[in-house]
């Protein structure tokens, strides 16, 4: 007995796929001849890629390097660009983030809102230092810190509210956070469960004595250090303008970068693709790796390599 599938696009849907419109701005008719022509002409494939996804940044002259070797091909090695710029490139009143917190807390986020929330804790923290942690539930303002870090280069670190003390401190302890941000409590369940007095062990236990934020989540109203609102007060919404930005031993390139209100500029700065920004993000609860021992806390903006 044959299987019919439940369900199959029309051609008019089909076509307006972002894979046929790939395969039409490349030349190609079907699937397999754009497979085909990937695997044997690699390099123009994947500058195709980037150009067609309009990847903000400077591609750099080469395209791929060891392309044959698996492990150990590398793409774009001397590219520079920006994660934080790539993602937040739309500025409009469409939906950016849709959030629902179980069936208590429902929120929407715009492209425009989650600029300027982005765009305020990018100067605040680059106000207050490097390191970044999150003890947070995946709310709009986690993802939103997430951004401001890695648009200023620096170090984001993350773990669920329900991690155990000491996990968090294992994790966190190896970055040396600036600021630290954690929720009022977080939902499970149905239930809600309180998260600051272990926001205040772990406090207590991280080096550095960092600055705490709270962001507003439960409505508990309980605050350890200081609220959202208060680190986000002495700054404003900044705007993205073009501007040249040279680039040593290439032709200078416009790219869109943040701008202050006031005439000090707070720049996201393009990093190569080597030195982005690190990013842990995980509910898993086993250990945190060991800290990459090149990895810096201090500089203009953390970095971590190997040699």
């Amino acid at each position: 007995m044959s299987e019919s599938p439940l369900w199959s696009p029309t051609s008019e849907r089909v076509a307006q796929t972002l894979m046929a419109r790939f395969m039409a701005a490349t030349g190609h008719r079907d699937y397999a001849a754009l497979h085909r022509w990937s695997v044997e002409h690699s390099e123009d494939f994947w500058k195709e890629v980037w150009d067609f996804a309009g990847v903000r940044g400077t591609r750099g002259a080469r395209t791929l390097v060891d392309g044959d070797r698996m492990p150990g091909a590398k793409w774009f090695p001397e590219a520079r660009l920006n994660f934080a710029e790539n993602l937040l490139r739309d500025r409009d009143g469409s939906d950016a983030i849709v959030f629902w917190g179980e069936e208590r807390v429902r929120r929407r986020l715009s492209w425009n809102d989650l600029h300027d929330l982005v765009s305020r804790l990018s100067q605040a923290l680059r106000a207050a230092g490097v390191a970044k942690a999150g003890y947070l539930p995946n709310l709009p303002e986690g993802v939103a810190a997430m951004l401001a870090t890695a648009s200023i280069g620096a170090i984001w670190s993350s773990c669920s509210p329900d991690f155990g003390i000491q996990g968090v401190l294992d994790r966190f302890g190896q970055i040396a956070p600036k600021v630290f941000f954690c929720a009022d409590g977080y939902l499970y369940g149905g239930k809600e469960f309180d998260s600051t007095e272990k926001a205040k062990a772990i406090l207590a236990g991280l080096p550095g004595a960092p600055r705490c934020v709270t962001v507003p989540y439960t409505g508990s109203g309980a605050v350890v250090g200081e609220s959202l609102e208060v680190l986000l007060a002495p700054f404003n919404p900044v705007r993205r303008v073009a501007s040249p930005c040279p680039t040593p031993g290439r032709e200078r390139w416009s790219a869109s970068h943040w701008r202050s209100c006031s005439p000090r500029s707070t720049r996201a700065p393009s990093r190569s693709s080597r030195w982005s920004s690190i990013i842990r993000s995980t509910s898993c609860t086993h250990r945190a790796p060991r800290a990459c021992p090149n990895a810096s806390s201090t500089g203009p903006a953390a970095r971590c390599y190997s040699t």
